[in-house]
């Protein structure tokens, strides 16, 4: 996997497709959100969003979910072996 490092919402929307996976912080994927799914879209790749926070507020994580992200992860509550492991099964699929 290529890293690629983004400093606000909208370079995210940008570099789309230069992703395998995209991590997003909340906030991040709340502003671009309908940027980022219609340039996947336009582009025609499937790039798996998952939305990494320190917070763990239940509805933060549904609304992610509803708004596209496959899994919202708490940095505080996944071991980097966990992550790694959760990586490997989103790219399996």
């Amino acid at each position: 996997l290529r890293t690629i490092f983004v400093d606000n919402p909208e370079e995210s929307c940008e570099k789309i497709s230069d992703f395998t996976l995209c991590f997003l912080p909340p906030s991040y994927f709340f502003q671009a959100r309908e940027r980022l799914i219609s340039k996947i879209k336009e582009l025609k790749i499937a790039v798996p969003i998952i939305v990494t926070s320190n917070l763990s507020q239940a509805q933060d994580a549904q609304k992610a979910q509803s708004l596209g992200a496959i899994d919202y992860l708490v940095k505080s509550d996944v071991s980097l072996a966990q992550i790694v492991e959760r990586i490997k099964e989103i790219l399996s699929n």
